[in-house]
């Protein structure tokens, strides 16, 4: 329902069983609504107050989160997980600020974190990929700027390790991301290795500091992240590409990662554990038990080893998990590898 002069009326209505639309906020220009449609075409689009639906936004990713004008709440533009210089602006005032920050703060990865009603007025994240990451403040109107402070800050480069890029080969021929952090001072040959999925479903890592990833590696082992199919940040078609594959092609993924960096002498492939938190918590324990001989030990971090009833389901779980029961049956084998 929509209020104007003449009072409420309705001007948008629809029916899902699952995922409703959700009302975001207001539109870029003030009078309409942002609205982030889960089903039909997918994606953030805003509704005129005649209740005219446009077509959503052509973002890179579906991990894309609205910004909003801290003075007139109107639309602003969007943000995601990556550096800010990816961010789509629409705010005059906000355009220039991903450029401002990058030469304030050049060779680094940097991150909105928030802004005043004068988005001049803001706080950065930054970090390289040695180094743990900074908070500052700039003011861009003054040409101001402080340096607020560190999450760890007793640590120092030489205790992090390193993180590399890599890409490898699905067996399937998919072509995926990944990440591997090495210890420090330890050569990167034929390391005992850590398999680290992230637990989000549609989920993706990204260059930077993970505490867990970087405690891992001061421990000497390699720690791979691997954007296995199905995670955000690279397109629809390679988020569908995880459905139905969530115990089967994905797996097979994160022992691919372990292959193809054994290959090259960095890993013992003989040598490989995974670990996992929330959904990939699921994916530890389906490893060992579904690909017993590709792991030497799996740990579960709160993760899933219950999977619900497809009737409990909703249409994102539908979607990666694929017939219900061939993930019961794994789970009950999980139970049994446990006991």
């Amino acid at each position: 329902r929509y209020r104007s002069d003449k009072g409420w009326k309705e001007i948008f209505s629809t029916t899902e069983k699952i995922e409703p639309p959700v009302l975001c906020g207001l539109g870029r220009d003030g009078q309409s609504l942002l609205v982030w449609f889960e089903t039909g075409e997918r994606g953030y689009a805003e509704i005129d107050p005649q209740g005219a639906v446009s077509r959503p936004f052509d973002l890179a990713s579906e991990t894309y989160y609205p910004l909003f004008s801290q003075r007139t709440y109107a639309l602003a533009g969007f943000d995601s997980d990556r550096p800010f210089e990816a961010a789509v602006l629409f705010d005059p005032q906000m355009q220039a600020l991903p450029g401002l920050v990058a030469r304030a703060l050049p060779g680094a990865r940097n991150y909105l974190i928030d802004y005043a009603e004068d988005p001049r007025q803001l706080v950065v994240y930054s970090e390289s990929p040695d180094e743990v990451g900074t908070y500052y403040f700039f003011n861009f109107v003054t040409g101001d700027y402080k340096e607020l402070g560190s999450p760890y800050p007793d640590l120092s480069p030489g205790d992090i390790g390193t993180q590399t890029r890599f890409r490898y080969k699905a067996r399937d021929g998919l072509d995926i991301e990944a990440f591997v952090t090495l210890p420090p001072l330890s050569g990167g040959r034929n390391l005992p290795v850590v398999v680290l999925p992230h637990g989000g479903l549609d989920d993706y890592d990204e260059e930077g500091f993970d505490w867990m990833a970087r405690a891992i590696a001061s421990r000497g082992y390699a720690v791979v992240q691997p954007n296995y199919r199905g995670s955000g940040g690279y397109g629809r078609d390679f988020r569908e590409r995880g459905y139905g594959e969530m115990a089967g092609a994905v797996l097979d993924a994160l022992s691919d990662a372990v292959a193809h960096l054994a290959a090259e002498g960095t890993v013992d492939g003989g040598r490989a554990a995974v670990v996992g938190r929330d959904y990939a918590g699921y994916l530890a324990l389906a490893g060992v038990t579904v690909k017993p001989g590709a792991w030497r030990c799996a740990v579960s971090i709160g993760g899933i080893s219950d999977v619900p009833g497809p009737n409990t389901w909703s249409s994102f779980w539908c979607e990666f998990w694929g017939p219900p029961h061939l993930h019961v049956r794994c789970c009950a084998l999980v139970t049994a590898y446990i006991q």
